[in-house]
């Protein structure tokens, strides 16, 4: 699964209708040989003809953007705010889970090099003490993006995460020294990601763990 933010947009095709109605009336004027007569419709043929006609949606007033998003709209006019946090949800899921396992090969690419090797570090030391990490999402009730802002050559934008797992730590002999597979803990974290200004590449980069999120 791709942790970066993928952007999707779909085209919508809409139909109009138009009901055309020959009114007329008679009096005064007879029909020549070859002329038709002119109908009119009676009281329920015109209420059918009313209710088979579509209503008009009124349109609906676009969502205010954020402001944090009209940060990135400046440099990224496709910017999708709704998008970024969907898959900064799946990139937060991912790399945790990745990082409990002992394996990063999968988000490397995701990772700036100094949060790789904070995470290597951790994973060696874990792996010394012959400890292993298991985790397990219940689910995550948000990614609430609380700055962005330009920095040097690059966008940041920090996320902070609410979310319900199951955290256990096991010692050599699988005895669990922290946590409790049977309880749900709630985690908060926040984590920073950037992306190079005027990149073509949508993948957003984890630069920073670690800081109170706030609930």
């Amino acid at each position: 699964m791709d942790p970066s933010v993928i952007f999707f947009f779909a085209l919508a095709a809409f139909l109009s209708y138009r009901l055309f109605t020959v009114l007329g009336t008679k009096g005064g004027h007879e029909p020549e040989e070859n002329e038709r007569p002119r109908v009119v419709p009676t009281a329920e043929a015109r209420t059918e003809a009313a209710e088979a006609e579509p209503e008009t949606e009124e349109p609906r007033p676009s969502k205010p953007l954020p402001a944090w998003a009209q940060v990135i709209r400046e440099d990224d006019p496709r910017f999708d705010p709704a998008a970024f946090q969907a898959g900064a949800k799946a990139a937060y899921e991912m790399i945790v889970t990745a990082f409990a396992r002992g394996d990063l090969s999968e988000v490397a690419d995701y990772l700036d090099p100094s949060v790789r090797k904070a995470f290597e570090v951790a994973i060696d030391g874990r792996t010394q003490a012959k400890q292993t990490l298991d985790v397990t999402f219940v689910g995550i009730e948000r990614a609430d993006v609380v700055d962005a802002h330009r920095q040097s050559a690059h966008i940041e934008v920090t996320v902070d995460f609410a979310s319900d797992q199951i955290r256990v730590t096991r010692d050599a002999g699988g005895e669990v020294i922290d946590g409790d597979p049977a309880r749900i803990d709630a985690v908060r974290d926040r984590w920073t990601f950037a992306r190079p200004l005027r990149s073509k590449d949508p993948n957003w980069t984890l630069v920073a763990t670690g800081g109170d999120a706030r609930d």
